[in-house]
């Protein structure tokens, strides 16, 4: 298979797969034009259209399935071989997509990444910081840093450490309301939030007479 041909079903496979070029260019690590050219070139090398595009989503046509559905094995396949020889000889290369929170990651990932990437050159890092879920899977990363265990996803899990979080009120607050020195003091004073503010993630269980109360 010639690279061209080899780079331009690549391209093809991965925007089946997102349902978007932008997506696709951004996983190959490409401008959407040098995609949207790549698929230009596939469809005039088998002489059919392949795709249907909309403002919404990118989806194959009957021939693109069937192109994407045996394209895919035999991709796959390549990649399987090549990967091989480059293990064989040691080699760590291509795209890494790692997505942590802000907070940590701008302190703690940055000098992790650099000192990677300074060991293994071949590797490129997308380092992605910011405080909202993922879903792995679908949004293509490799690695996540997340607080807690992720729910409902068929994921290896490792814990890496742990997060201290510390308990702070203003001036105001405490001469209001006096020296909070236990949790079930602190389960007797109101509390307004919003729900934008007020995420499980932010949440703490009290218990006060067998009822539950929440709090930030």
């Amino acid at each position: 298979m010639a690279v061209g041909l080899a780079a331009a079903l690549r391209a093809f496979i991965r925007t089946v797969e997102r349902g978007s070029i932008t997506g696709a260019a951004r996983d190959l690590g490409l401008s959407q034009p040098a995609v949207t050219k790549q698929l230009k070139n596939l469809e005039a090398h088998v002489g059919a259209r392949l795709l249907e595009r909309s403002t919404k989503i990118v989806r194959p046509t009957p021939l693109g399935q069937s192109l994407y559905e045996q394209g895919r094995s035999g991709l796959a396949t390549i990649d399987a071989a090549v990967e091989g020889v480059k293990r064989d000889m040691g080699s760590v290369q291509g795209l890494l997509r790692v997505h942590a929170p802000s907070c940590i990651g701008a302190k703690h990932l940055h000098p992790i990444v650099a000192a990677f990437q300074k060991r293994h050159r071949g590797v490129t890092v997308d380092l992605f910081l910011e405080d909202r879920g993922v879903d792995i899977v679908y949004d293509n990363f490799d690695v996540a840093l997340k607080y807690g265990k992720p729910d409902g996803q068929d994921l290896i899990v490792r814990r890496v450490g742990h997060v201290r979080r510390i308990l702070v009120a203003s001036p105001a607050f405490l001469k209001k309301h006096g020296d909070v020195r236990s949790l079930s003091r602190l389960a007797e004073i109101p509390l307004v939030t919003t729900a934008a503010v007020f995420t499980p993630r932010d949440a703490l269980c009290l218990t006060r007479g067998g009822t539950d109360t929440m709090g930030t």
